[in-house]
């Protein structure tokens, strides 16, 4: 069995693992879907689920064993990419377009002065 010291070292880093996701997700530092999110949660939450399980508290083995459970699967998910991430693509590609659009037009307009020149 493990030492009273020891037994609270677990459900403090529990709890402060569970809480750092918790806060960096209010303050818009992690989202729901990101991993590190969904790890602090399930690391935290299985430490004080295993300490709940010692102690026979049925309450926090049910919430925290669900908590762990419930970040398994943004764990295991392929990560999609975010809307910022898609965003700036679609206007980088938008971007090279509109500039090959500008050199093909400058292009034109360079044949048709030199062809006028000529006639």
């Amino acid at each position: 069995m493990l030492s009273q010291l020891a037994y609270q070292v677990v459900s403090l880093s529990g709890a402060v693992l569970v809480l750092i996701g918790y806060a960096a997700l209010q303050r818009g530092l992690l989202q729901r879907e990101d991993r590190w999110f969904n790890l602090l949660n399930f690391v935290g939450s299985a430490l004080l689920a295993w300490i709940a399980i010692l102690d026979r508290r049925w309450g926090f083995i049910l919430l925290e064993v669900a908590w762990a459970v419930l970040s398994i699967p943004p764990l295991v998910r392929r990560p999609r990419r975010s809307s910022a991430c898609a965003s700036h693509e679609a206007a980088s590609v938008q971007n090279a377009r509109s500039g090959y659009a500008q050199h093909a037009e400058r292009g034109r307009h360079h044949i048709h002065g030199a062809a006028r020149a000529v006639a």
